[in-house]
């Protein structure tokens, strides 16, 4: 899981600064619609704007969490460095089961937010 990770996180790595820009241009766009007083257009974009700003977060934390190269301990790595090693290993695997997790919980969030957007 965490090679096909690091892969796809290295393949998509030109895509993680349009991605936190997009972030920061949901979060502005947010703040616009919350600070200003609620009108039909401002109504209309503050459910496509959560959606973006999650989908946008969710693809840049994951471009920046699994890029690089692959961990391994050499041969003549102490056994410190091995255990440091497999700490890492797990640590990202750990990361990697909870990403998955908020990337159904992002899914789930946003066919209930564009159901209540259509209904609208």
């Amino acid at each position: 899981m965490l090679e096909a990770f690091r892969r796809t996180a290295n393949i998509l790595q030109p895509l993680r600064i349009p991605a936190a820009i997009v972030a920061a241009i949901s979060i502005f766009a947010l703040g616009y619609m919350i600070l200003t007083p609620p009108t039909p257009e401002t109504r209309r974009f503050t459910i496509p704007s959560i959606v973006v700003l999650l989908w946008a977060l969710n693809s840049y934390v994951f471009l920046t969490t699994f890029r690089g190269e692959r961990i391994e301990a050499g041969e003549s790595a102490s056994f410190l460095q091995k255990v440091k090693t497999r700490l890492y290993k797990l640590w990202l695997g750990l990361i990697g089961i909870l990403f998955v997790g908020l990337t159904v919980a992002t899914t789930v969030l946003t066919l209930k937010l564009i159901g209540i957007w259509l209904k609208v």
